[in-house]
This record gives structure tokens, sequence and C-alpha cells, in this order.
């Protein structure tokens, strides 16, 4: 990360509107944020691109910007727009190496991401946005599904605005949402996988039901929402090798059970094998509060690693460099409001 660029824009060139992400850095060449319309009063904030390669936020809001410059859509009010990495997104890396991850430094820190995400905090407070949207993408097979770190009613209208699935979470807690809150109604989106047409269509179509709104209202009623509870992540020590053949005489630490991406939001059975194992001390389920639940949700039966207790995962992800760098997944229950 080098500094941040924040412009006041009227319009877009329409060149930066139809470019793909590979060449975004023609346009955009550090973490940006542009005040859109900034005459229409109380922004939106949108943030994408915080992980380069999940580009799904940018080519939708590509997509809208295109729509209300050519006048297809009304903007109600001002939109504040983060590009978080455009350099990596041009390599469709999640960072560049040697960077930070930048939806991690925002609760405070020493580098120089964290006095970037610092600056865009202050100036995005001091506009009194409507609410904050950051937009992401998974690596692994997930629904579409939108995520909130307080259960607020507000909270919940607008995670219910883009799905009716939704987590709860507060952990990872240096996320940009969980900062966003501290002031405004927020939400993380995480459209499937990036790029995907089906994940870009919903994202576009709530993305432009969103900006007729002038506030955010309360939910009025819980139908049909289904809010789970992130409390614990599946982790691999650093250096820990793992492949996805489910191979009994593999030479990973962990030959993991290829389909287990399949079981994103649905229930992993009690006696489930999901792994061989040649280092059971390598993996562990670490809980919010830092304490390690593997024994709670496996065991180890000769070379193999068991479910004990039922769960629901989400974001569990064949991605190498997602499991080297944050986690293998997630832990979720239901979570009754």
């Amino acid at each position: 990360m080098e500094s941040l660029t924040i412009q006041d824009i009227d319009n877009f060139d329409s060149a930066f509107l139809n470019t793909s992400v590979e060449n975004i850095t023609e346009y955009v060449q550090q973490p940006t944020l542009f005040h859109y319309r900034a005459s229409l009063g109380r922004p939106i904030f949108i943030s994408t691109l915080l992980h380069g390669n999940e580009h799904s936020g940018f080519l939708a809001l590509q997509k809208l910007l295109r729509q209300i410059q050519s006048n297809e859509v009304s903007l109600n009010q001002s939109l504040l727009i983060l590009i978080g990495n455009p350099k990596a997104a041009a390599q469709n890396l999640r960072m560049l190496p040697g960077q930070p991850d930048f939806n991690r430094v925002w609760s405070g820190g020493e580098n120089d991401s964290a006095g970037i995400a610092k600056q865009i905090i202050d100036y995005a407070k001091e506009k009194d946005p409507v609410c904050c949207i950051d937009i992401h993408n998974n690596t692994g097979k997930n629904p579409f599904y939108s995520c909130i770190n307080k259960t607020d009613r507000q909270f919940l209208y607008l995670g219910s605005l883009f799905s009716k699935n939704i987590v709860f979470f507060t952990e990872p807690h240096e996320v940009l949402s969980m900062a966003f809150a501290q002031f405004c109604p927020s939400i993380t989106i995480e459209a499937g996988l990036s790029g995907e047409e089906k994940g870009l269509n919903i994202l576009q179509v709530k993305l432009q039901l969103l900006i007729s709104h002038e506030a955010v209202p309360e939910l009025p009623h819980f139908e049909n929402v289904k809010v789970f509870h992130s409390y614990a992540r599946l982790r691999f020590k650093h250096g820990t090798k793992v492949d996805f053949e489910f191979n009994s005489d593999s030479e990973s630490d962990y030959s993991l059970k290829s389909e287990l991406e399949e079981f994103n939001f649905k229930h992993l059975k009690a006696g489930e094998t999901v792994a061989y194992h040649q280092g059971n001390d390598l993996f562990w389920v670490e809980s919010n509060e830092g304490e390690n639940l593997f024994n709670d949700f496996f065991y180890l039966e000769g070379n193999e690693l068991k479910v004990k207790k039922e769960f629901v995962p989400a974001m569990l992800t064949k991605n190498k460099d997602v499991i080297r760098d944050d986690c293998f997944g997630y832990i979720m229950e239901d979570y009754k409001l």
C-alpha cells in the first residue's frame, strides 16, 4: 500500500466504467475513495477490491454507475466508493507479496495500510453515511449471503435486503464492516465466486434497490430470514501441507475430502470422515475467544479425521493461499433472534 487518494467526482470517465479489472491500474493506482455526486447529501459507502481477487463488487458497480450516468437509474444520495487494492486486483491476487490483508487492518495498527484505513474511517465518519456495504467474494462454493456484526434491527434489515441468509460474526474483528458498525449500519456481502454471473446479477439488482433508500428502515418482521452465528474458525498451523485428494497414503499432512466445499451452509454430520492425516497437532478449531475447540467437533480414528458433533460450515475453501493466510473455513450455529 502507498497512500490514499480522495476524489470528489460528478461523473466517471466512460473508459474507467468499461475497463477490465486486469487493466484497472491504468485509471486507479492506489487505494482510492471517490465521493460521487456529493451534492446529493449523506452518502452510501460502498467498498470493493479490498481483496484483489474478488471482482464482483467492482464489476457490479461499473454497471450501476453506467446506468446512473445514462439516466437509466436514479440516485437519491451521494456515494462514497472505495477501490481498495487495485494493484493486487490487476494481478488477480488477494494481496501482493509483502502486503497485509487489507480487510484485516481496520482496528488500528502501525503499518501503512492501517494508516490508510484510519484516514478512510475519519473521512467517512465526517460525512455521516447512510450505511456501509463491503462487497466480497468467496473462494469456495457458497450461496450469496450477507454478514452483520451487530444484531440491531437496521443491520438486520440491511442484511435481509441482499439475502435471506445472514451470518452474524464478531471475529475477525479487524474487518472494515466492524469498524463502520461503530457509527452506521454496516454489512459485508459475500457474492458467490468472483465474477460468477448469478452473484453479479443479484448484486446489481440489490445495489440498485439500495440506492433508492434515503435512510435504512428497521426490519418490520423476520419471516424467511435465516440468521447464523459464526463462532469458530478452522485453521491449519503455518507450513502445514494439505491436498484435496482424500488419499490415505498421501504425503501431505492432511489429505482432505475433495467435495468439502459442497457442505457450505449445509449440515456436516457426525461420523463423517473429512481427511486423512499425518500430523494431528497441525489442525485446530479456534473459537472467537481464542480457545481450541478441536475436541468438541472432531476426533481421530487411526489416520482419519472425523466429525464428532454435527455443525454447519461456511467458507470452506480449496484455495491453499487463503487456507495459509487466513483460515480453512468457519463453524456456524443457528442464531435465534
